[in-house]
């Protein structure tokens, strides 16, 4: 009967935790698949990290952030699985129906090519300049997705890191990225790399909540627009990107 009666109590707790009971209450879980030095850094002290850590603090929320691959981050945060999804463009509330913005921008992505520094620049002014080049991006990142359609060759890499590598062996002729990352990730490859200018495109980020956290929305636009005002924002941009890693000048 006792053994019974363990097995029992066993049972219900082991439910209680998948279900996301043994979680600290009032925290929320943020997921991203971005790099350094926005972040994914080590102590988290990436710029995205902190504005929306600092911003979630104002709002008196607690979050918890962790990063996943990029296409199941919107899974997850549409299915409900997880709560937040740190950084995406506008637009994402009309493919993915469980999704809302909070509609301050926390950035804005140069989303730029880069190609080896011994290599010949070619013009990025439009989608249609990567035409017959071969081209590698990183899957679930869709903006890539939806516009680079006419090359002769796309590569996809399962992440950020894995992009430098796909260079260096010269199984591509440019990496698709977003500026800042792809200047930290070269660096940290070894790979020496020239950007292309302009970019692609410019697009500003916002952070996407699970529609269940609709309520805290404003709260969260205030807090960002409070962190601009009072000048906060400009101190971690100024602390965390207005050194970018050493790159090569395009000619």
């Amino acid at each position: 009967m006792i053994k019974a009666l363990r097995l029992i109590i066993g049972l219900v707790v082991l439910l209680l935790l998948n279900n996301g009971y043994g979680e600290t209450p009032g925290r929320l879980t943020a997921v991203h698949a971005l790099a350094p030095p926005l972040a994914g850094t080590v102590d988290g002290s990436g710029f995205l990290e902190r504005v929306v850590r600092e911003a979630f603090r104002r709002a008196g929320i607690e979050i918890q952030i962790d990063a996943i691959p990029a296409e199941r981050a919107l899974i997850n945060v549409n299915a409900g699985i997880d709560d937040l999804d740190l950084s995406r463009a506008s637009g994402f509330e009309d493919q993915y129906p469980n999704l809302v913005r909070v509609p301050e921008k926390t950035m804005d992505f140069d989303f730029v090519a880069f190609i080896p520094v011994s290599s010949i620049s070619f013009q990025t002014d439009h989608w249609a300049s990567l035409k017959d080049r071969t081209v590698a991006f990183v899957t679930g990142w869709k903006i890539f997705e939806r516009n680079v359609v006419q090359t002769r060759e796309t590569v996809r890499a399962s992440s950020i890191a894995s992009l430098f590598e796909i260079l260096r062996q010269n199984r591509t002729e440019a990496v698709l990225l977003e500026r800042w990352q792809g200047l930290r990730a070269a660096r940290d490859a070894g790979v020496d790399v020239r950007v292309l200018e302009p970019p692609l495109a410019r697009a500003e980020m916002f952070i996407y909540l699970n529609k269940r956290h609709t309520e805290r929305v404003p709260a969260l636009m205030a807090a960002l627009q409070q962190m601009k005002a009072d000048g906060s924002y400009q101190r971690i941009v100024r602390e965390t990107l207005t050194s970018p890693p050493a790159q090569k000048a395009d000619p």
